[in-house]
Parts: C-alpha cells; structure tokens; sequence
C-alpha cells in the first residue's frame, strides 16, 4: 500500500481527521508517513499556517503541530524577519483561538508551540511572558517593542479574561517544564537559566491572582487557581535546576511562598498544594525560609491537619490521605537537624506526631501505605542523631518554629555548656528513637490466623517481610546511639510474651533480638541478659505438643539460635536442651531448614564441646535419611554439621569411624539411586545420586579446619598423618568416596548436576588447611578432568574447578606438578580450539583464559612448552578476546597480556623465548591495545584495558614504534581525532 498523495489542502484536512480516527494499523502509518513528508517540506510553514484556519480542531492541532515540526527542523534556516514573521503568526493565532472560544486541544498545542519558539530564539524574544501577557491584553499580536512602554505586567493580568489568564498559565507552565527538560550543555549555550531569569518577576504577576485567599479573588474559579498553583510549582522545582546548574536563584517566585500555604487548607486546592509542599520540601527546601518553615508548622497545629492526621492514622490511606503523610513526613526531614536538637513543645508534638505514622491501622504495605516512608524519616533521624554525637560542633537547642532566640541587641543569647546541651536534646531525641522502635516492634507482628498471611497477595507478603527486614536496618542503627539497653529491651519482652502466651509479640520480640547479633560486643552485661533467654522455659514450652505456638514464632527461636552461637561456645551448659529442641523441630516440615541452619551453625562454631554427642548426631541423622522426611537441604546441613564435629576430634585415627558411620548413611541414598536407575526410573535416581554427592561435599566442607583459629595438626608428624589417609587405614575412606564418585559419573554421564557436586567436592579438597580423606589423589583429578570434552555439561564449573587446582600448587616445580599440569593445559587448550572463536561462548572463553593466567609466573614454560601451532593458536585466542565485545573475556585477557608482559629475570632459556614470542606478538598487542582505547572498549572496561598497556609500554624497547604503527593504522576506531592529538597521546603514556 502507497502512501497517500494529498492533492489539495482539503486532502490534507481529510487525511488529519482520518489520522486521529480508529482505523486499520497500516493504513495510518502510511497516512503520518504522507503527512510528516508534507510537514518536512518547504511548504511546510504555508501548510502549518492553512491548517490553523480550519474550524476542525484536530486540524487546528495538526497545524500547530506542523509548526513545531519546522521550528525544530528549518528554525536554523529563517533570518531575523522571517522567525518574527512566525512568532507573529502564532500570537495572533492564539489571539483569534481564544476569541473564537476554541476548544484547548488546539489551543494547549499553541501554547507548546510557541515554548518551541522560544527554545530556538529565546535571545530575540527573552521577554516572552509578559509579551504573551500584552498580546492577550490588546487582543492582538503586538511587537516585542512595545513591552517598554506597557503597563505594568500585574495591572495587564488583572484585566485579562479567564480564558486568556488560563492560556497564559499554560504557556508559562509549559514553558518551565520544557526548558527544565533541555541538557546542561544546551541550557548553558543558549544561556536558558538567565533568560527565564528575567521572567520570573512577570510570572508572578501571572500567578499572583491564583493564589490569593478566596475570598480577595472570589471571581477566579477552582480550576484557574490550581493551574496557577501548578504553574507557581513548574517554576519552583525549575528554580532548583537553576541553582543545581548555576547558582541562580528565582527569588521573585519565593514572594508567592505564604499565599501558597495559606492555600494549603483550602478544599478546592489542598491536592495540587500539598503536592506543591511535598515536592519542595523533598528536593528544594532551601526555597523555604524560617519564616516559611514557622508557618508550615504552625499549620500542623490547626484543626484542618489534625482531621487530616486522624483520618491517616485511622487507616484511611486514600490519595488524598497519603498525599498529607508524605508532606508531614518531609517537612519533618527538611527540618531533621532541628528536630533532632529541639526540646520545645511544638517540636515534640511534631515528633509524636511522626512517631505514630509508625502506628496507622492497618498491615505494613498490605494495607498501611505510610509506615515504609515514616520508618525512613527515622532512620534518618538516627543517622542525624549519630553525626551529631560525634560531630566536635557546639549544639544549641532549638525550636522546628525558628532560630534560636537572639538577644536585646540582636545577638544570640550565650551558649550553655555544650556538653550540658548535649545531653538534654540528646536524651530527648533517643526517648523519641525508643518509642519508635516500640511502635515498629508492634507494627511488624504477623497476623493471627483467622487473618492468613499465607493468603495474602505475593506483593503483599513480599513488601511485608521487606518492611520488617528494614526495621532491623533501623534498630541496628540505634543500637550505635541506644546500646545494651535495646538488647536488654527486647529480651525483657521476650520473657515476657513467653510468660503471656502473646505468641505474635514473641515472634516480633525474637526476630528483633536476632537481628542485633551482629551489634552486640560479647561481654559479661549482654550474656547475662542473652543467658536470662535461654535458660528460660522458651524451649520447653515450646518442645510441649501442647503448646499452641504458631509456626512462625517456632521459626523464630529456632532462627534466634542459630544468630548467637557464638554464646554457646562460652556456655556449653546450655548446648544439650538447645540442639535437642532443634533436632526435635526437625520432624516438622515447615521447621525443618530454620532447624537445620542453626544446627549447622552451633556444631561449626560449638565443635570441640560436642565430639561426645557424635554417635547421637549420626542416629539422628540415620532416622532422618530412612524417614525420607526431610528435604536434601536438611540432610546437606545436618552432615555438614555432623563433619565439624568430626573435625574437632584430637586424633585422625579417631575421626574414621565416625566418619566412615556417617558416610554409611549417605550411602543409604547412594544404593537407592543405583536401585532406581536399574528399574528404569532415571530422573528419580538421578535425584538421589545428586543428593549423595551434595552431602558429600557439605561433610568435606564441615571437615575443613576453622579458618579464624591456628591450625593444630594432631598427634604425629605431617607425614605421618597424611600417610594415614593415603596409604593408611583411612585411605580405605578415600577409596570409598571414589567409587561413590565414579560410579554416579558412570551412571549419569550426561548429568550436569552430578558433575558440578563432584567438582565441589574436588574443590573442599582443594582448600584443607590439614590432612584430610577429602584430599584425593591430584592424578585421579586430572584424570577425571581431561577426560571431559566440549560437549560435556556444566564446562564452565569444570574448567574453574582445574583453575583451583592451579591455584592450589601454588609456585611447585617438581616433575609430577609439571606434568599434571601440562596435561590439563593440552585438555583446555583443546577445549578452546573447539570453540574457535571467544564470541563463540564468552564463558568458556573467560574460563579457559583465567585457567592460562593462573600458570603465570610460575608455571610459564608450561606454556612456553606447548607446540608452536598451539602457542600460537593460545596466543591469537588471548588477542581475539581482548579485541571482542565481550567484556568477560576481554577482562580475562587483560590480566593474561598484564601478567605475561611482565614476566622478566626468569631462567635464560625461558626468558629468551618469552621475548622471542613478545617481538612477534608485539605489533599484535599494541593493535589490540589501541584498537580498545579509540573507541571500542566501553567507559567501564578502559580500566582493565589500560593495565596491559602500562606494562606494555614498561616492558619492551619497540613499544613505542608498535603503538605509533597502531594509532595510525585503519582500526583506529575514531576518525574525530587528529595526528597531533595521537602524537600528544603517545607522547604522555610513553613518559
């Protein structure tokens, strides 16, 4: 289908009005592709012109439209005359418009049209507020010449018509929200700030009359003076721009400040007012003045926001409701220094009010909107709080209503002793802080369950459980300020929900004492009071099946456990009854991985106390693999937990049984998987045999020596315990856990799962600090590595995992490391030659270079040792990935060309070829050096790119040559940079 070909003007109309009417989809693209080519044409402003005649206002749009189209392309074109001509044309547009009463679509749209107007030629018509004013004023466009000699623009405004003022209004207003639009760089070219600088005295004049109090402008309807009210905060939040960019301010607009306010408790203005305040008072508030800010605050006093506030606290969360706590809520954070410091009465009562913000009807987020934001405005009360106590400021007490009073002769009274001052707003300000937290402690109690949490929407649960995450954030910050006694605060309402049977406020009590863990110091004051938890009733009341307690609240102390273990280390009296509560929780499903997760926690950290309980821990966790009643998470943890125990054992001879017990019952889920694959069903074998290795790796994990504690190496020598579990009796462990190994490998080749759990093991071999059943044989890892190809699931893992095993030799020379080595880069190198190209799989390709750059230094002639058409495929695969754009391997190859090009003062051989290499690689490198830096590498990777051409630079005598070659080759990637610029450039990285 063509686009249509408009023969008259007539066409034209039709084809507008066809535009803006439901239509088929192709049909109307063709029409605005006709249309827009008519627009673009030279004949556009005579086009623009016919339009605006026609009575049909979607025509009327389209002209003025078309007009915009033309100023924002062809305005370089017109001379002088000729823009004004066009300004003409549009102000008497407007003119005969409003005359005719036109509708304000067309009328809106000539309002934006002549804002374009100014954005082009805002230095011949910078006066264009009040021009438009005049214009409308003599019911005529008139020239821009006459505005000297014209009244004074407030006198013009109060005898324009409604309409008129309403398109003044909206031309003023759009006029601010587009120039706030324009990029710095353009606002400062065309000198944008100053410019409306020069109209704010006028667009006062404009707005004035809207703000007025009702009853000094009774003939202005509700509409005209809240578009006054949304023109006066276009301008404000402009004016913020302005002193952002330039230090400008628009001090005329701060004269309309009262009358707004007074504005605020008006019905007719109150939303487009508040939202005004909230704006300001959120981005700008040194806008405001103390005499502003007292206003502001007295308003809070009278009775129109008092119903407002009890209306919110109520639980009405309409629009217009939520709309006054978020201006309370930043007025209160534009004065929050204050705030904080001040003991007046006027200030506290606005603190009481924000306090209960804390403490509306309602669910947090389910349902009341308000709590999140009031919440935030605490946070950043404690944070002022915190600055401010260690802050070398003298602080004198002042009033939200005010400065500090001044005396007789206008100076300010003397300060007290700041120390003294201190501590009265201090002590004020951290009793506001602990009612808050209080208020949040309620706030954050799940529902009882005729009210079901589980059946609220996602977004709700979601949004509730992230409120209840940053009230922690909130009582960790005030512990910095409160100290012990929050702890002890929280403790004492532990005991006392317990005592209570209040099962919601024990949850909430518990939660919060778990969340200051990381805050407390262990002392002798905060383990008394943690102890008075714990030896409590809480765990038998709970272990009671008659106890009514919900899930959660369970949840909760099984959670709080697992948060202090490191009391129990200097407590062990208390271990017993607490793991056998965990244990006991471990037969209920919704219990389970909180249980678990303190169990782990306790025996990792409490290890050495409980080596006497493992035969118990290994039943224990014999039960729960028969059972089948516990997810592999459950199990994971539990042999984990079970392994640190293990560890602790002061002898290696002592550890194997317990061991050999506990991999016993992992290997209860290994048969199984065999059994199920032999009857044919494969995806639930596979299942148990991921299990089987999965807590093989948490008990390889458990059994690592702590990393925060001095290794000591059990009785014997090294050697002797590594013999015991190489060639030993504990190699009969080792063995076995390579059969369970290598058969699941056998079994499920293509398995993804099964070979990512058995690099997992490999790699808590990896990291013993001591002897070890974990540490297998570094040939069978070799083995089982190379014997993997490119088709092989889950390579990236693989190929990390050979990573580790580089890393973990550290700088060995000796034959076997040598050799073991060589193979694996032979295995990678191939892998790499599979995939040709880095973009071809730009993880395997950042893996497989992180492999070769773990090589260097010490291992280099591993490399150096590769046959020539394999160092030099490594080589060409390294350079490929530094010039690609892919930026993980470009980062990988960055750290191999950094490490290899300061390779230096190794063996005369091996450094005779590692510079016979670089003089052929030389010209390669510097061509991929450049070829990033002019323009091919991203911001955020010029970085990386450039620590290989420091060393580049530093290493080698031709690097100069090479990089001049380079700047000057066609891959440069700029062609806006000149040879001077280049030769500047080469000058400065070769100093």
């Amino acid at each position: 289908m063509e686009p249509p070909i408009p023969r008259s003007l007539k066409d034209v109309e039709e084809l507008v009005t066809e535009l803006y009417q439901p239509g088929d989809p192709k049909r109307i693209a063709h029409i605005q592709e006709a249309l827009h080519t008519l627009q673009r044409s030279a004949d556009g402003w005579q086009l623009a012109n016919s339009l605006l005649q026609s009575s049909d206002e979607k025509v009327q749009f389209f002209g003025a439209l078309t007009f915009t189209v033309k100023l924002n392309t062809d305005s370089a074109s017109l001379s002088s005359t000729d823009a004004q001509a066009v300004l003409n044309q549009l102000l008497t547009w407007l003119v005969v418009y409003l005359r005719r009463a036109s509708g304000p679509l067309a009328l809106r749209k000539l309002c934006s049209t002549l804002v374009v107007y100014f954005l082009h030629f805002s230095a011949s018509w910078t006066m264009c507020v009040r021009h438009i004013i005049l214009c409308l004023f003599a019911d005529e466009a008139v020239g821009i010449k006459t505005l000297q000699d014209a009244p004074e623009t407030s006198l013009l405004v109060s005898r324009l018509s409604q309409e008129k003022l309403s398109a003044a209004l909206w031309f003023t207003t759009t006029l601010a929200e587009e120039v706030e639009k324009v990029d710095g760089n353009n606002i400062k070219h065309h000198k944008f700030h100053d410019r409306m600088k020069q109209n704010a005295q006028d667009v006062v004049a404009l707005i004035a009359p809207g703000l007025a109090n009702a009853h000094e402008e009774a003939n202005l309807p509700p509409k005209l003076r809240q578009d006054s009210m949304k023109c006066f905060q276009t301008w404000v939040l402009f004016s913020h721009r302005a002193y952002v960019d330039a230090g400008i301010t628009l001090d005329p607009l701060k004269s309309l400040t009262k009358q707004a306010i007074a504005c605020l408790p008006q019905e007719d203005m109150y939303e487009v007012t508040i939202e005004l305040f909230a704006d300001v008072l959120g981005n700008y508030s040194k806008f405001l003045n103390d005499e502003d800010f007292a206003l502001l605050f007295s308003l809070f006093n009278s009775n129109w926001s008092e119903e407002h506030y009890k209306q919110l606290i109520q639980g009405d969360y309409s629009f217009e409701s939520l709309q006054y706590g978020h201006f309370i809520i930043a007025l209160g954070d534009a004065r929050i220094d204050d705030l904080a410091k001040a003991n007046d009465r006027a200030s506290q009562r606005f603190l009481e009010a924000l306090e209960g913000l804390l403490s509306a009807e309602g669910y947090a987020v389910a349902e009341d909107q308000i709590f999140v934001p009031a919440l935030e405005f605490w946070s950043t009360f404690v944070e002022v709080m915190i600055d401010s106590l260690y802050s070398d400021e003298e602080d004198v007490t002042v009033s939200i209503l005010g400065p500090p009073p001044t005396g007789s002769n206008g100076t300010q009274r003397p300060k007290e002793n700041s120390s003294e001052k201190k501590n009265e707003w201090f002590s004020t300000a951290r009793g506001s802080v602990m009612r808050a937290i209080e208020r949040c402690w309620r706030k954050i109690q799940y529902p009882p369950p005729e009210e079901s949490f589980d059946d609220w929407p996602s977004s709700d649960k979601i949004g509730f459980n992230d409120a209840r995450m940053e009230v922690i954030d909130f009582l960790q910050a005030s512990y910095t300020l409160i100290g012990v006694s929050l702890f002890s605060m929280f403790a004492d309402m532990v005991l006392r929900s317990l005592q209570n049977e209040a099962w919601y406020e024990l949850e909430a009590s518990l939660f919060c004492l778990g969340g200051l863990a990381d805050c407390i110091s262990e002392d002798e004051t905060t383990d008394f009071i943690l102890e008075k938890v714990i030896s409590s009733a809480l765990f038998t009341i709970l272990s009671d099946p008659s106890c009514s307690a919900p899930t959660r609240t369970r949840q909760a102390t099984l959670a709080f456990i697992g948060k202090y273990d490191e009391f129990f280390k200097t407590h062990t009296q208390y271990l017993p009854e607490t793991l056998t509560f965990l244990f006991k929780s471990l037969s209920t499903n919704a219990l389970a991985p909180t249980a678990s997760k303190s169990i782990q926690s306790l025996c990792s950290s409490c290890r050495q106390a409980l080596t006497s309980e493992l035969g118990v821990f290994v039943q224990q966790y014999t039960d729960l693999t028969l059972t089948n009643s516990v997810d592999v998470i459950v199990k994971e943890r539990i042999a984990g937990a079970i392994g640190a125990v293990i560890q602790a054992l002061p002898d290696e001879h002592l550890k194997q049984d317990p061991l050999l017990g506990l991999l016993k019952t992992v290997e209860i889920d290994f048969q199984k998987s065999l059994q199920l694959r032999t009857a044919g069903f494969n995806d639930e074998a596979e299942t148990r045999g991921i299990e089987t290795l999965r807590c093989i790796a948490s008990i390889a994990k458990g059994l690592q020596a702590p990393t925060d504690i001095p290794l000591e190496l059990s009785e014997g020598s090294p050697g002797e315990i590594d013999n015991f579990w190489v060639t030993g009796p504990g190699s009969s462990t080792n063995r076995h856990l390579r059969t369970i190994m290598e058969s699941l490998l056998a079994a499920f080749p293509q398995s993804g799962e099964i070979l990512e759990s058995v690099c997992n093991i490999f790699r808590a071999g990896f990291t013993e600090r001591a002897p070890s059943p974990f540490i297998l044989p570094s040939e069978a890892i070799v083995d089982f590595l190379t014997k993997l190809g490119p088709s092989t699931p889950r390579l990236v893992v693989i190929i990390s995992t050979a990573c580790s095993f580089v890393s973990v030799q550290g700088t060995k020379s000796t034959g076997k490391v040598n050799a073991e080595l060589h193979r694996l880069s032979t295995w990678v190198l191939s892998l790499l030659q599979a995939l040709n190209d880095p973009s071809n799989d730009p993880e395997i390709s950042q893996t497989g270079i992180d492999f070769l750059y773990r090589l260097l230094p010490s291992h280099v002639g591993i490399l150096i040792d590769q046959p020539p058409a394999a160092q030099e495929f490594l080589f060409m695969f390294v350079l490929k990935a530094l010039r690609g754009r892919d930026p993980l391997p470009k980062f990988a190859a960055a750290d191999f060309w950094s490490s290899y090009l300061s390779l230096a003062n190794l063996d005369e051989d091996l450094q005779k070829s590692i510079d016979t290499a670089l003089e052929h690689l030389g010209p390669m490198i510097a061509d991929a050096l450049i070829y990033n830096i002019s323009g091919n590498a991203a911001r955020s990777e010029l970085d990386k790119v450039c620590d290989p051409l420091k060393k580049f630079v530093a290493r080698h005598r031709s690097s100069k040559a090479w990089l001049e070659n380079a700047l000057s080759s066609g891959n440069f990637a700029s062609d806006r940079v000149s040879d001077s610029e280049k030769r500047a450039f080469l000058q400065k990285i070769m100093k």
